[in-house]
């Protein structure tokens, strides 16, 4: 017998679904990490069906869930619509804006432009979304990202503002008794797959393969501190650690590394007063960190 459906918990699945993750999906949904768990579970006791298998790497839909899924997305796809639609027509310099970016864009570039955007827009809320997961702009988990790609969704529109260049770094403490950076007892400090997403992971995968690691970080200001404290080499954005006192850089930028830094929303979003402000905003203030980006010293 089936039980009552009931559309939250039809999200609920949904996003679970996507994310392989229950935490990602109470995130996402703005939700209690036990209240997910706890859905999920009534909803299986309720009508006699396993919706995922429980795995070491995170949830995967069972095929009565993949079953559930076909059935609920042309309704998710068909509500998501709606609200691009009406959110899209949003022409008043007021509300809130979604912007999600990294820790480590954050910590360094992204205070001094969001200051001045209130100060010229005091109307308009800034809600920050800090994490190296990518949230999903097409299921409006954010109105704006400032994020690396190579490339971008073609459903979305943005803009790219820089070069995001990488380098190897090391603590200025002993640096006379470091060995060669690539050498076969140099320690390096790797990062964990919440970074799968940057070039920087499969070139790392690599390094520990041959290299002893001393720590792994989720985090590149995580890996930052720990270079800074000596631990071993890490691999860093050079906006992030270039002008941090504590460090050397080891190499010139990895040219393989490269990313592109982009301000991207929503192609219907775009059309929103308070979220086109923002992004203009961003765009012109980023453009003119790009140097830094680069790790240019000249």
């Amino acid at each position: 017998m089936v039980h009552k459906l009931k559309w939250d918990d039809l999200q609920i699945i949904l996003a679970v679904a996507r994310s392989g993750s229950a935490s990602r999906a109470a995130a996402s949904l703005e939700l209690n990490h036990a209240t997910v768990i706890r859905r999920i579970a009534a909803f299986e006791k309720a009508n006699g069906v396993t919706l995922f298998d429980r795995q070491p790497t995170g949830m995967r839909a069972t095929p009565a869930c993949e079953a559930i899924i076909e059935a609920a997305r042309p309704i998710d796809d068909a509500i998501l619509e709606i609200r691009h639609n009406i959110l899209g027509q949003d022409l008043k310099l007021a509300g809130a804006n979604r912007l999600t970016t990294t820790d480590s864009i954050a910590d360094e570039i992204l205070v001094a432009p969001l200051r001045a955007f209130r100060e010229r827009h005091a109307q308009i809320t800034l809600d920050l979304l800090i994490t190296n997961t990518r949230l999903d702009l097409l299921r409006l988990d954010a109105d704006l990202s400032i994020r690396t790609s190579r490339n971008p969704p073609k459903q979305l529109t943005g803009r790219n503002v820089a070069r995001m260049a990488f380098a190897a770094y090391a603590s200025k403490d002993g640096a006379t008794a470091r060995p060669e950076p690539f050498a076969s007892d140099a320690v390096w400090i790797g990062i964990h797959h919440d970074l799968a997403n940057s070039p920087v992971f499969a070139w790392m995968a690599e390094i520990e393969r041959r290299n002893p690691i001393a720590a792994r970080a989720n985090s590149f200001v995580a890996a930052r501190e720990l270079a800074a404290a000596g631990l071993g080499f890490a691999i860093l954005p050079c906006f992030l650690a270039d002008n941090d006192q504590r460090l050397d850089r080891i190499t010139p930028p990895i040219s393989e590394l490269d990313m592109s830094v982009w301000v991207l929303t929503p192609r219907n979003l775009g059309r929103s007063a308070r979220v086109r402000a923002l992004s203009d905003h961003l765009v012109r203030h980023l453009k003119k960190r790009e140097r830094l980006f680069a790790g240019d010293r000249d």
